[in-house]
């Protein structure tokens, strides 16, 4: 009957009342506590962003996951040799500017050092990196200060100082003049452009040689690098990368905690004496909150007082469902983090070739993202700022009127071997010779530069005419269909 009277509302041009066009937005016993608060990107982060760091780092600690992806992060992004400089300044006719690129690329190592490019003297610039990055999957967010002048400490008049977000006061939220203000640390304009950070003098967790009193100053934003990803307009603070998984993570290992210690329990006990008198058991002792405490030995029995009876204790852990659960949780920490679950998991269990291959291809999708917004929101500025004050105080003996000119850097990120070498050699070569991929493509992908790669070649070909060494030709492959042999 309900059914035909919403069948006669329809005809009659009448919208049942109370229903909603999208089943995501229903309010039912199934979505009551699913939030439904219209709050901006700030206020969330300000209300939880502080925990959220903090647990982000307990993780990184404790939880073998997390530090594995962390690890992989910085691996895959920054790579063993960090990322390359490969200048491209031209001449006015378009031809390479060999001169100005050669002074350059070579000061650039200069300046990347151990003990010249940041402040403390303690990195070289690839390890700088891969603290940076690091700590931007951790923390979600780093300051980089830029130190300019005598201050530096050498002869480029530039360096870096690595900052932590924690000397950012989520708190301090003020209004000043005019459309200016201050939101977790960050001062803004009307456009919501930076201006400048407020950050503390001393770290807040610092409580070593009683560094108990803070005091906040203003560095311009000019003076200031502070990248994080941004995932809603107008906002002011990242947030760590695996912020979906926290919960998941933590509830994993202490589900696995419990097992564990359930199994070697289950392992050692073999019983218990039990009382119809109602003795109370005293135990082997008492932990720090006064709990009882039972050792568990294996073959042991607990002896209780007087008028006692054996009962066995068999509990079947870990259980049987174990790893069916372990599974699924991390098949979803995977997933929020970007990775496949036997890359995260390191299960090989049940994959094969193609699964194996289209996993490690869709990882380096996301491994290139993250290289191309870390050059656009770390090297860059760097670079930039390096080569303005290199060519102010005359270290590269360059006219600093044409900076515009000489600011013409290309990144090269690592690159990774290729899954199938046969096949994708073949490929490349075929697409080569129809003209639909270069070989500046081809080097690229497994991160050489082509002209490191022809100087590779002339250095190789002198030192084999000076050792009257004679290697003969590769011979090209044939092109052709490959069977798939896995």
């Amino acid at each position: 009957m309900a059914l035909l009277n919403r069948i006669s509302q329809f005809f009659k041009g009448k919208k049942p009342s109370g229903r909603r066009a999208f089943k995501g937005a229903l309010n039912n016993g199934l979505t009551f506590d699913w939030t439904t608060s219209n709050t901006s990107a700030n206020s969330e982060l300000r209300r939880d962003l502080k925990t959220l760091r903090f647990r982000s780092r307990e993780l990184e600690r404790n939880n073998d996951y997390v530090r594995s992806f962390l690890g992989m992060v910085s691996s895959q992004v920054i790579g063993p040799d960090g990322i390359g400089l490969q200048m491209q300044i031209k001449n006015d006719n378009g031809s390479p500017d060999t001169f100005a690129n050669n002074l350059i690329e070579s000061e650039w190592k200069k300046w990347k050092k151990k003990g010249t490019c940041t402040m403390d003297g303690r990195l070289s610039f690839q390890d700088a990196e891969r603290l940076f990055i690091r700590t931007i999957a951790r923390d979600g967010e780093i300051l980089v200060r830029e130190i300019k002048g005598n201050q530096s400490g050498n002869d480029f008049g530039y360096a870096i100082q690595f900052v932590e977000v924690d000397h950012l006061d989520e708190d301090d939220v003020r209004k000043l003049v005019g459309d200016r203000k201050v939101y977790m640390g960050v001062e803004t304009n009307e456009w919501n452009r930076p201006q400048a950070y407020h950050i503390w003098t001393h770290h807040p967790g610092d409580e070593f040689l009683g560094a108990t009193r803070r005091d906040r100053v203003r560095v311009s934003a000019n003076d200031m690098i502070h990248p994080f990803i941004m995932e809603r307009p107008g906002q002011t603070r990242g947030m760590p990368w695996f912020v979906s998984a926290m919960l998941r993570l933590q509830m994993l290992g202490g589900y696995e905690e419990a097992e564990l210690v359930a199994a070697r329990v289950s392992a050692a006990k073999m019983g218990f004496f039990t009382s119809g008198t109602g003795d109370e058991y005293d135990g082997d002792g008492e932990d720090e909150q006064g709990r009882i405490t039972m050792e568990a030995e294996p073959g042991s029995f607990e002896q209780l007082p007087t008028g006692v009876k054996l009962e066995s204790w068999k509990p079947e852990h870990p259980t049987t469902a174990f790893d069916a659960f372990h599974k699924a949780m991390l098949r979803g920490v995977a997933a929020s983090i970007g990775l496949s679950y036997p890359s995260l998991s390191g299960d090989l269990e049940n994959v094969n070739f193609s699964s194996l291959r289209q996993g490690a291809l869709n990882e380096r999708d996301m491994w290139k993202v993250i290289q191309s917004w870390a050059t656009c929101n770390f090297h860059t500025p760097i670079f930039e700022a390096w080569l303005e004050m290199s060519l102010t105080t005359g270290v590269i003996n360059l006219p600093p009127s044409k900076f515009d000119k000489f600011n013409a850097p290309k990144w090269q990120p690592r690159g990774w071997q290729w899954v199938d070498p046969q096949k994708e050699a073949a490929g490349n070569i075929a697409a080569m010779d129809a003209g639909l991929k270069s070989r500046t493509q081809i080097l690229a992908e497994t991160g050489i530069g082509f002209e490191d790669f022809l100087d590779t070649l002339v250095q190789e070909r002198v030192l084999m005419e000076s050792k009257g060494a004679q290697i003969e030709s590769v011979s090209r492959p044939q092109i052709g269909v490959i069977e798939d042999d896995e």
